[in-house]
C-alpha cells in the first residue's frame, strides 16, 4: 500500500479526532500504560536456493557425467526451538491519538537443522541428493522492537482504527555436531547414516543471523466486555528488508565468516489477539497469543569468499506462541 496512503488516514483521523473534541472544555489528558510481557513462542528458520543453469550456476564434467546444482541446490531448516522472552511495553494515548512500543531479548538452547544439498546430473539422476545432515542448536539468541502510531474510531464498547508501524527482529541460530542421515550419496557408496567421524557433537558447524526490519500497516480493535473484560486484537502487513548471514564453518574455500550471505525485499505478516482483565484499579493482566511471519521468496544469495555471483533465494523467519502480561495505568493529573 502506498506510504502517502497511509499517512493521510491517520492524518484524517486525527484531525476528525480534534475537529469532534473543539467544543469541549475537558483538556485531553494522556492516559500512560507501562507493562510487562512473558512470551513463549516456537521458531523456525528457513532458506533454500538455486544454482542450476537457469538459476545463473555453471555445469560440469565429472565421471564421465554432467552436473549442475540443484533446484533447490541447498535447503537448510532450522526447527523446533523455542525463546521464552520478557518484554517491556509502553503504550500512550491522547484522546483518539495512540503510540505503542515494546521490546525484548532471549536465549535458549533446543531444536535442530537439517541441512540438505543436490545436484542434476544428466543421464543418471535429474534429483540427487549429495548430503542430508543434522545437527544440534544451542545457544540462540533473538531481539526484536515493534513501535506504532495510530488512532482509535470509537463506537460505543468498540473502538477500532488504523496504525502505522516498524517492526526489527533479529535471531541468531548456532548448530553444533553433525549426523549424516540417509541419502543418495551415501547409499550409493554403501556408507551407514550416522555422526560424521571427527565432528564432536559440541563443536559448532554452522551459525546464521538473521535481521528483518521495515513498515507495517494494519488496524486494532478493542471490545469492552463486562466486568473489567477486553478482548484486543491487532493485525498488520508490511514490506521488510532481510539481511541474512551464514557462516559453513567447516567450508574453508569460502573464506572467512559469515561466508555465505542473503539480501532482498519481502513480506511480514502479524497477528496479536488477548484478553485483559483490570482486576483493580489502574491494575491489568492479560493473556494472549501473538504470530510474526516474515518471508522474502524473490532473495539474493551470494557465496564467499568474494560474492560475486547471486543467486535466487527463498527465505523466512516463524516466531508463535502464547503470551501472558501485566500492566499498570500511571494516574495522570488533571
Amino acid at each position: 500500500m502506498n506510504i502517502k496512503f497511509i499517512f493521510f488516514i491517520l492524518l484524517f483521523g486525527f484531525s476528525f479526532g480534534l475537529y469532534s473534541q473543539e467544543d469541549s472544555s475537558e483538556e485531553l489528558i494522556p492516559v500512560i500504560t507501562v507493562g510487562a510481557n512473558f512470551w513463549s513462542s516456537g521458531g523456525n528458520h528457513f532458506f533454500e536456493h538455486c544454482a542450476a543453469v537457469a538459476c545463473g550456476g555453471e555445469s560440469w564434467e565429472e565421471s564421465g557425467y554432467t552436473i549442475q546444482g540443484g533446484d533447490p541446490t541447498s535447503r537448510l531448516n532450522y526447527d523446533g526451538y523455542d525463546f521464552s522472552s520478557l518484554e517491556g511495553e509502553v503504550e500512550i494515548q491522547t484522546g483518539n491519538l495512540f503510540i505503542n512500543g515494546y521490546i525484548s531479548s532471549a536465549s535458549s538452547d533446543g531444536g535442530t537443522l537439517r541441512d540438505q544439498d543436490w545436484y542434476n546430473i544428466e543421464g543418471y539422476n535429474s534429483f540427487y541428493e549429495i548430503s542430508d545432515t543434522s545437527s544440534d542448536l544451542k545457544g540462540n539468541k533473538r531481539s526484536f522492537t515493534f513501535a506504532s502510531i495510530g488512532y482509535d474510531f470509537n463506537f460505543g464498547q468498540v473502538s477500532a482504527g488504523p496504525f502505522l508501524g516498524m517492526i526489527n527482529y533479529k535471531e541468531t541460530l548456532h548448530a553444533h555436531g553433525l549426523e549424516e542421515l540417509d541419502s543418495d550419496y551415501l547409499r550409493d557408496a554403501g556408507l551407514t547414516p550416522g555422526p560424521v567421524e571427527g565432528i564432536d557433537p559440541n563443536e559448532k558447524v554452522i551459525s546464521n543471523t538473521a535481521e528483518w526490519s521495515g513498515n507495517i500497516f494494519g488496524a486494532r480493535i478493542k471490545l469492552d466486555l463486562d466486568q473489567g473484560i477486553q478482548f484486543n486484537a491487532l493485525f498488520g502487513r508490511g514490506q521488510v528488508s532481510i539481511d541474512n548471514a551464514d557462516s559453513h564453518i567447516l567450508r574453508d574455500d569460502l573464506g572467512s565468516s559469515p561466508n555465505i550471505k542473503t539480501t532482498g525485499d519481502g513480506d511480514a505478516s502479524i497477528l496479536d489477539l488477548n484478553l485483559s482483565y483490570e482486576f483493580m484499579e489502574n491494575f491489568l493482566v492479560k493473556a494472549g497469543y501473538r504470530s510474526w511471519v516474515l518471508s522474502d521468496e524473490d532473495g539474493t544469495t551470494r557465496f564467499g569468499p568474494d560474492f560475486a555471483n547471486g543467486y535466487p533465494e527463498e527465505i523466512s523467519t516463524e516466531s508463535k506462541g502464547m503470551y501472558l502480561g501485566v500492566a499498570y495505568r500511571i494516574p495522570v493529573a488533571q
